[in-house]
């Protein structure tokens, strides 16, 4: 995983620079993942994370955000459409490890983490805007794992070539005289 600081100091300048809303009561930091200037909603999804709720982001596709959101405030890191990849500890069992969980972001959506089947395993759901209730799983199935580098195969071996066929002497023709033996008869 490649650790990059863009995400985690656009974080920090979000916040630093006062650029929260609030929204029920908590400030809300908006962080962008993705490069140039600040889209329109209808064109982004937001991945919503509390700071009263056990996730914690460690990375979004590769690049490090180790956020943790105060308990009383709200993250909403905006995404481009597409397949997304985020590594999320449980801070409520920091003894595992952060779990990986892949899902797609469509123009619109507002999406959340939850922690259904452990600590390692992080689902992400959409979310009802009003509400923020848990509406739908969209986590992605694991990806098949990849083959082996071609230096670690074995060698393929080629199909064996035909070996060909010597042609038979050639039968003797009626213009070639034939000698038979002479018979043994008396």
């Amino acid at each position: 995983m490649k650790t990059l600081p863009e995400l985690n100091r656009r974080i920090v300048l979000a916040a630093l620079a006062g650029l929260s809303l609030l929204q029920c009561g908590r400030p809300i930091f908006i962080a962008s993942a993705y490069p140039g200037p600040p889209r329109e909603r209808a064109e982004i999804g937001v991945l919503r994370v509390l700071g009263d709720e056990p996730a914690q982001l460690i990375s979004v596709d590769g690049e490090a955000a180790d956020a943790r959101v105060s308990e009383d405030a709200a993250l909403h890191l905006e995404l481009l459409p597409g397949r997304h990849t985020v590594f999320v500890q449980d801070i409520r069992a920091p003894q595992e490890p952060p779990g990986l969980v892949r899902f797609q972001v469509t123009p619109g959506g507002l999406y959340g983490v939850r922690f259904t089947q452990g600590p390692a395993e992080p689902q992400i759901f959409t979310l009802d805007p009003s509400s923020y209730a848990a509406l739908t799983n969209v986590t992605l199935k694991p990806e098949p794992p990849k083959p082996p580098p071609p230096s670690v195969l074995p060698p393929a071996t080629a199909p064996a070539e035909p070996t060909p066929i010597e042609p038979a002497s050639p039968a003797p023709t009626s213009a070639e005289p034939t000698t038979t033996a002479p018979s043994a008869a008396p």
